[in-house]
C-alpha cells in the first residue's frame, strides 16, 4: 500500500501532467483562432510543400480564411500548383498535391 508521502507525490505528478496538458490545449486553441484547418497530402511523400510561398509540412494546416496557393515540388518532378479558397474546402476533404515525373530519372 502507498504511504502518504508517495500518494502525495503521485497526486502532485498527475496534477502537474494535467495542468501541462490543459496549457497546451489552451495555447493551441489561441494559435488556431480565426483560422481554418485544411488537410493536405503530398505524394511522393518526400515532395516539398509550400503554402503561399512558405515551406510547410503536409497534414492539417491552419490557414487564415480566404484564398491560398499550394505548391508541391520534388527533384526531377514538375510542380503541382493549386489555388484554394478555404470557404470551398469541406470539413473532411483532403487536398492532394501530386507532382508529376518529368525526367527520365524520375520515371
Amino acid at each position: 500500500m502507498l504511504n502518504s508521502k508517495r500518494l502525495r507525490a503521485l497526486l502532485l505528478g498527475l496534477g502537474a501532467i494535467f495542468v501541462l496538458f490543459l496549457a497546451v490545449q489552451v495555447y493551441q486553441s489561441f494559435q488556431h483562432r480565426g483560422k481554418v484547418g485544411v488537410r493536405v497530402a503530398v505524394l511522393p511523400n518526400d515532395s516539398i510543400l509550400y503554402v503561399d510561398s512558405k515551406k510547410t509540412k503536409p497534414g492539417k494546416i491552419y490557414m487564415t480564411k480566404g484564398s491560398h496557393t499550394l505548391l508541391a515540388s520534388r527533384v526531377d518532378f514538375g510542380n503541382d500548383t493549386k489555388t484554394i479558397n478555404t470557404a470551398d474546402v469541406t470539413k473532411n476533404e483532403t487536398i492532394y498535391m501530386l507532382p508529376a515525373a518529368n525526367t527520365p530519372a524520375a520515371k
